[in-house]
């Protein structure tokens, strides 16, 4: 197959296109703009969706969504959050990765352990991080986190999936805005780093 660059353009549509390649619900050629796709990313952003939009209140917002849940599975969730973190990008994108990594950090979180999130500003991008406790997490490969497909073989996290599908996807976001995503362990936590600059090709 054909590689295809990281994001499309069709119409007005932007298509991140390395994790959007599985399912296409119509042609590209004839669909002029209005294309539907299906895959892991969700809807398609069009061009009207790039503004400049409040980073601090989306995260903020996400972390409200998840209290309740720490609160019931007995985990402590807190959040460094500055007020008015702002950059051009398609909310949808920023909402969908505080999702994918507070969801996995609530996952894999240690029983009883800590979720930490937070956010800065970085030039004209951002940077946002997010950890949990997890205490197994020495001497591990954490490139493979990324790998969509990747379980990790201990009864930590049997039950919960693998960790790659999610991060992947938030991989594949983050790299549309010419950003970067690491995995990193000290002190019994682990930490999923997101630094965010431009959209590219905008």
């Amino acid at each position: 197959m054909e590689k295809i660059p990281p994001i499309i353009q069709v119409g007005n549509v932007l298509l991140s296109s390395e994790i959007l390649t599985e399912k296409f619900c119509c042609d590209l050629d004839a669909c002029k703009g209005a294309c539907c796709v299906e895959g892991d990313a969700g809807a398609p952003v069009t061009m009207e969706e790039i503004a400049e939009i409040d980073v601090s209140a989306i995260v903020n917002d996400t972390v409200q969504t998840y209290q309740s849940i720490a609160i019931t599975e007995e985990k402590s969730l807190s959040a460094n959050i500055p007020e008015k973190v702002n950059m051009k990008a398609a909310e949808t994108h920023i909402r969908q990765i505080a999702t994918l990594l507070l969801d996995n950090a609530m996952k894999y979180c240690d029983e009883g352990g800590n979720i930490n999130v937070t956010l800065q500003s970085k030039g004209k991008g951002i940077i946002f991080a997010v950890s949990n406790s997890y205490k197994e997490g020495a001497n591990v490969d954490y490139a493979k986190f990324f790998d969509r497909f990747y379980r990790e073989d201990q009864s930590h996290n049997v039950d919960k999936g693998g960790y790659g599908i999610g991060l992947s996807i938030a991989e594949s976001i983050t790299e549309l805005y010419s950003g970067k995503i690491n995995a990193s362990w000290k002190d019994e936590m682990i930490t999923f780093t997101c630094h965010l600059k431009c959209l590219k090709n905008i």
